[in-house]
């Protein structure tokens, strides 16, 4: 078996007019980061930034994930706080549902 040199190599491997390869930046980064806590879908995130939906995703996993992590974090907080402020009783409603289990019992028939 024969190694690959540049003489040798595969035509695509050694042209030197090729895309080079993709570098994230920390501007690239805060805004896949805000796209994603608004949830914009990473195939259009990738296109804001030209790049493929792969790409994006080899390249800035982590702040995908930290992004939805952190969108739910504000929004819970937000909703803790509007339910134990006694002043927004649709949202304690919600939070006794969801996050305790109430469920209020009907009249008896």
């Amino acid at each position: 078996m024969q190694n690959n040199t540049p003489e040798t190599a595969p035509p695509c491997a050694s042209n030197p007019n090729g895309r080079p390869p993709y570098v994230p930046t920390d501007e690239h980064r805060e805004r896949v980061r805000i796209l994603g806590r608004h949830g914009v879908p990473h195939v259009e995130t990738a296109a804001s930034l030209g790049i493929s939906a792969p790409t994006l995703r080899k390249h800035y996993r982590q702040d995908l994930t930290l992004a939805s992590a952190e969108a739910n974090e504000r929004v819970l907080d937000t909703l803790f706080h509007l339910a134990s402020s006694r002043r927004c009783a649709s949202a304690t409603i919600f939070w006794a549902k969801t996050r305790c289990n109430f469920r209020p019992r009907g009249p008896k028939k």
